[in-house]
């Protein structure tokens, strides 16, 4: 059980890295983000999109401005 709950919190604090470089990456254009994604799985893209949303909420209208379709481009 331990295991499982450590490798949750990894997963965790690397999605909330990944969140925090996103927000940082995005004054570079949305290829920089699509650069920090790329090497994640689906669901590490997912987490760090969803924590995001939560930590950045201004960044994240700001994606939505420039890449609306923001969801494909994502889904590598």
């Amino acid at each position: 059980m331990d295991t499982d709950s450590q490798q949750s919190d990894s997963w965790w604090k690397k999605v909330k890295g990944f969140a925090c470089l996103l927000a940082e990456g995005l004054q570079y254009g949305i290829e920089t983000v699509i650069e920090l994604l790329s090497g994640l799985t689906l669901d590490e893209r997912w987490g760090v999109i969803f924590e995001f949303e939560s930590a950045h909420p201004d960044e994240f209208g700001q994606l939505l401005s420039i890449e609306p379709d923001w969801v494909q481009r994502f889904e590598l």
